[in-house]
């Protein structure tokens, strides 16, 4: 799974009520002062602290989000202060602001080793590019649970949690293991990962890890087109859902998800429809209901009630600096506009979308996208260009899907060979 790098932490700090702690890896306190001095030109001026014997005394009384810088390699110095930090992690959580965690790779496993229940709190690592993006720019970056998403490398934190008897994050990488690999196209293995991870936590079971394990083992379900299990993954999480309009909300698009995959649109657009009217100010949850509900009005061949909602869609996600989302919409309108014959507009959405996918490193997406565009330039007149959006799809390979590797026989054909 991947987050935006800059621009969502512009995202974290508009949208964040409350205390969240997030890891941002970056080339230590020189990175740190860039980022600083970015997210002052964007509006949100936050102080710069370094770790010292003062930092724990800053961070409880701080009135702001704080940005801070550690320095690489840590020293007993800097340990001595984790370790105070690890005893007084709930004054330092009690102020209502965030806290950027910066540093290299290397701090940021250096203060997982000495104050590993202040870091348990993390919300989603960041890796950021060494220079701040231009103001219109922002490129899709890595995320997951402390210095790096490769299977292998969290395979041996969970290793090195599970030698501490550190169940807790043991079972938090897990979780970051099993969407690692679920993004990866291994799913069996992703559901090992689920099952070892609420092993990993079932005598102190944390409700939101809980949450999201049992929400994450319904969407495997789902992938796997396994609509029983899915159903049971989402009765378990809605147990963890009561008061909760987010979580609720979470599972109702699984949910819609699931019908819409089993043909069952009425009920998507029921579903959706039911949860745009609840989820109230929750932009993003709202952008990705809109996306379901534009789908399923698709596949009900509603193409005049879809195009609005995706637009809205693609907005919200621009507001909230999500650019996978708001590529995923894209995608979306960008068939509706191929359809309905609009072929420059539909190529311009869906090379956004692709600019997107590409900048992730999705290569699924991609080629569907791809394919789409081959679509367009066929229906253009445009064969030579609908030949390479199809070799770019992989349809020379001899195990891509036969219906691209048709339509790479038909842009041939098209251009006279």
């Amino acid at each position: 799974m991947k987050l935006d790098g800059y621009r969502g932490l512009l995202g974290v700090l508009g949208t964040t009520e409350g205390f969240v702690l997030v890891p941002v890896e970056l080339s230590g306190v020189v990175g740190a002062r860039r980022l600083h001095r970015w997210l002052r030109h964007h509006g949100h001026p936050l102080p710069c602290e370094l770790v010292d014997d003062a930092l724990v005394g800053v961070l409880a009384e701080r009135t702001t989000g704080v940005i801070v810088a550690g320095p690489s390699p840590g020293t007993e110095r800097e340990a001595g202060t984790l370790r105070l930090l690890n005893q007084r992690r709930d004054a330092v959580a009690r102020p209502p602001f965030p806290i950027l965690w910066c540093g290299s790779g290397d701090w940021l496993a250096f203060t997982w080793q000495h104050a590993p229940d202040f870091w348990s709190v993390r919300a989603h690592a960041r890796t950021l590019a060494p220079e701040p993006p231009g103001p219109d720019w922002a490129r899709p970056v890595w995320a997951g649970p402390v210095v790096d998403d490769e299977p292998e490398s969290l395979l041996a934190l969970r290793r090195a949690a599970r030698t501490q008897r550190d169940r807790l994050n043991a079972g938090r990488i897990g979780y970051a293991l099993a969407a690692s690999l679920a993004a990866r196209g291994q799913l069996q293995a992703a559901r090992e990962a689920v099952l070892a991870a609420l092993s990993d936590i079932a005598r102190k079971p944390d409700p939101s890890l809980l949450f999201d394990l049992r929400l994450l083992g319904a969407r495997l379900a789902l992938a796997a087109g396994e609509r029983r299990a899915v159903r049971r993954w989402l009765s378990a999480a809605a147990e963890l859902a009561q008061g909760s309009v987010g979580k609720q909300a979470q599972v109702g698009l699984i949910a819609a998800q699931s019908e819409l995959a089993g043909g069952r649109t009425a009920r998507a657009i029921a579903i959706y429809s039911g949860l745009l009217h609840g989820l109230g100010d929750r932009p993003l949850l709202g952008a990705r209901a809109r996306v379901g509900l534009g789908r399923s009005l698709v596949a009900a061949r509603e193409l005049k009630g879809a195009e609005p909602v995706l637009r809205d869609a693609v907005s919200l996600f621009q507001a909230q600096g999500e650019i996978l989302g708001e590529a995923t919409a894209l995608l979306e309108l960008g068939e509706i506009c191929r359809r309905t014959g609009r072929l420059s507009e539909a190529r311009d959405l869906l090379q956004g979308a692709l600019d997107a996918f590409v900048d992730n490193g999705l290569t699924e997406p991609a080629q569907r996208i791809h394919e789409l565009l081959a679509l367009v330039e066929l229906a253009d007149g445009r064969a030579d260009e609908a030949v390479l959006a199809l070799v770019a799809a992989g349809a020379e390979h001899p195990d891509a899907p036969a219906g691209r590797r048709r339509l790479l026989e038909r842009a041939q054909r098209a251009q006279g060979r």
